[in-house]
């Protein structure tokens, strides 16, 4: 276990900026989430989390171990022809054009132009926020955990319990913290009232294939079979309460879920 108290706590920097920077956020734009039906829905976190990731050779398998996390659900996709981040940052586009308030973690010189004033950090090839650096002397810096991806996510989730958005967006890096930054949003999620939703792509471009999982309240803990990419973002879209009953959409993973009460 290693013991932070001597350290500068991971973000902290950054986080009081962005803070200051949005915290007319709260109030000026909220949590203003369309209504939705919840009639036969599966009982689910109160924001939505999306998580891309890309696969290597050591974890492109059906991920037994991810279902060691508690009400976590995950499974190999169906092949298919479906580019998934087309596919998802058109989740994204719904969201927006909903009125959903989202924060996005996008990889450096990527941004998100919608019709609201959603909060955008902007992640290096090692996941670490590019937003601001610390101007201080590498020596204070070397145990203060500034540069670890992982426990740098604490960093988004103290923006998210703060501002409260529907959604959140997060393309991993590709520099192997990937995993690390899974396993850290499958940790949290349920407790901080959150559902997270990854997908981890195939090793290979030209594979159509890779694994996905969900994790958080109301998350049945089992191997799930027969999902495809399209049924897994008409999940997204279920847990974000966007339309999800739309022909040509896909179906919702349901098995992932506890059965509705009186269904």
């Amino acid at each position: 276990m290693t013991d932070n108290s001597a350290r500068f706590h991971a973000g902290h920097f950054f986080l009081l900026l962005v803070t200051t920077l949005f915290a007319g956020l709260q109030t000026g734009c909220g949590n203003e989430s369309v209504p939705r039906s919840t009639e036969l829905l599966p009982e689910t976190g109160d924001v939505s989390m999306v998580v891309f990731c890309p696969g290597d050779e050591h974890d492109n398998t059906v991920p037994l171990a991810v279902t060691e996390f508690p009400s976590t659900a995950a499974g190999q996709f169906l092949p298919c022809d479906v580019s998934a981040l087309e596919l998802f940052y058109s989740v994204v586009s719904e969201a927006d054009s909903a009125g959903k308030l989202m924060i996005l973690v996008l990889p450096e010189g990527e941004s998100f132009s919608g019709s609201r004033d959603h909060l955008v950090i902007q992640i290096d090839s090692n996941g670490l926020p590019v937003a601001v650096m610390p101007d201080i002397v590498p020596e204070m810096l070397e145990d203060s955990l500034w540069d670890d991806p992982v426990i740098r996510q604490e960093t988004i989730l103290q923006l998210i319990l703060f501002l409260k958005p529907d959604m959140i967006l997060q393309i991993a890096p590709e520099a192997g913290s990937g995993v690390g930054i899974i396993r850290f949003w499958l940790e949290n999620a349920e407790q901080n009232n959150i559902t997270v939703s990854v997908y981890v792509s195939p090793v290979s471009e030209d594979q159509y294939r890779g694994w996905g999982a969900f994790t958080g309240k109301g998350i049945e803990n089992r191997i799930l079979e027969g999902m495809d990419l399209s049924g897994f973002a008409a999940t997204v879209r279920m847990i974000s309460g966007l339309e999800w009953n739309t022909p040509g959409n896909g179906y919702p993973a349901m098995q992932a879920f506890y059965p509705v009460e009186g269904e």
